[in-house]
């Protein structure tokens, strides 16, 4: 269990990712999850927990996570049947949240190049706030390299 308080967005995620240390405890297992990340499971499968970001990316209207229940650190860790369950959850956040457009997407490897302050894998899916079709507030994600 690795994090990487230095990719924290917020003083109160990187205070969170401090206390997941001194736990002990990654923020996205299962007592992460009640402890750190705190926020109710929406949905939950066989292999996944479904749940809104505590620290959504400025912009959006909806910021969800997939995250596996098993600590998985590489996207290889993930079975076939996964990306079925993967794909039935990203299609169910759609319909709860009404999202008509917006971004789904994970980081995996190294927390130094990811930008990702949690080592256990999860999917992001975001929705933007603006309702016209302006391209200057468009939802702007970094997803690791400057």
């Amino acid at each position: 269990m690795k994090n990487l308080k230095s990719n924290s967005r917020t003083k109160e995620q990187f205070c969170r990712m401090q206390e997941a240390e001194k736990l002990n405890i990654c923020p996205f297992c299962k007592e992460g999850l009640k402890r750190i990340h705190k926020l109710p499971i929406e949905k939950e499968t066989r292999d996944f927990f479904v749940t809104k970001n505590a620290f959504p990316y400025e912009g959006t209207s909806a910021h969800y996570l997939i995250i596996p229940k098993k600590h998985i650190r590489d996207i290889e860790e993930l079975q076939s049947e996964m990306w079925i369950q993967i794909g039935e959850l990203f299609n169910w956040i759609r319909k709860y949240t009404n999202a008509k457009s917006g971004g789904f997407f994970l980081r995996f490897g190294d927390l130094h190049w990811t930008g990702s302050s949690v080592e256990h894998l999860h999917f992001q899916i975001i929705s933007g706030t603006k309702s016209d079709k302006s391209k200057s507030d468009s939802i702007k994600v970094k997803l690791g390299y400057k």
